[in-house]
């Protein structure tokens, strides 16, 4: 990605991600890892730090979400700060508790276009935050709330212990 996609990248998300968010401390960055034999790449999550997110964690007998990852996130500024010094494919929201003690969770429907129908209703009956995944080719949504959890073919929901990449490409406020 050349240094002017870059900087629309950050822009993008700087004009369309809500203040809320940008102001916790739930952020951070992703690689896309080519994997052989598979049509999409993995997205890997790292700390602003540098570190890959929960690595080591199951030798200390830790999980995500724990207080020792939480505390390793970091706000939109300073998420920006580590992308800009390089190395990153983009930015990433960690689900889970937040630090006032409300519960991110987030949607995420693949193969979809936002103006199907059925994503619209989807969308009107979050009413919160949705965007266009990276591909191009789905739909992330965030919002408020322990929705669980479930993992199809085209449908995933979390409410914690995972992470979603940023677009910033708002399909609705």
């Amino acid at each position: 990605m050349s240094d002017s996609d870059k900087a629309a990248y950050i822009a993008r998300i700087r004009a369309n991600v809500p203040d809320e968010l940008k102001a916790l401390p739930i952020w951070l960055l992703w690689r896309s890892v080519p994997e052989p034999g598979k049509k999409k790449p993995k997205k890997v999550p790292y700390y602003a730090s540098g570190g890959a997110r929960a690595a080591g964690f199951k030798e200390r007998g830790l999980e995500l979400d724990c207080p020792e990852d939480r505390q390793q996130l970091v706000t939109f500024s300073e998420a920006v700060a580590a992308y800009e010094r390089g190395g990153y494919t983009g930015l990433g929201i960690a689900l889970g508790v937040m630090p006032d003690g409300r519960r991110l969770s987030g949607i995420d429907l693949d193969d979809v276009s936002p103006t199907d129908p059925q994503v619209t209703q989807i969308l009107l009956a979050a009413n919160s935050y949705a965007e266009v995944s990276p591909s191009g080719n789905g739909v992330k949504i965030f919002g408020l709330g322990d929705i669980g959890k479930t993992k199809s073919a085209r449908l995933e929901i979390y409410s914690g212990a995972r992470f979603f990449t940023v677009t910033g490409q708002v399909i609705s406020g």
